[in-house]
């Protein structure tokens, strides 16, 4: 029921634009909403391809995951 009873979305799309800025890429905010509702790994895949990041799919997931730990 994630986004059902409270609205995690700016939360998610916060810790996104954290990352982001972290690997030192620059994403449109239409892009990024273009990613609301998209399964992590599809996300990710397409930013790795898109801004040639040298980091693994997995090492991708998991700093957005641990971004996420950190934020509760």
């Amino acid at each position: 029921m994630d986004g059902v009873l409270v609205d995690t979305e700016p939360i998610y799309i916060d810790i996104n634009r954290h990352l982001f800025r972290k690997l030192g890429i620059e994403v449109s905010q239409e892009r990024i909403m273009s990613y609301v509702g998209v399964p992590a790994k599809r996300m990710w895949a397409e930013i790795r391809r898109d801004f040639l990041l040298p980091e693994s799919l997995d090492e991708l997931i998991q700093a957005e995951r641990s971004e996420q730990w950190q934020r509760r």
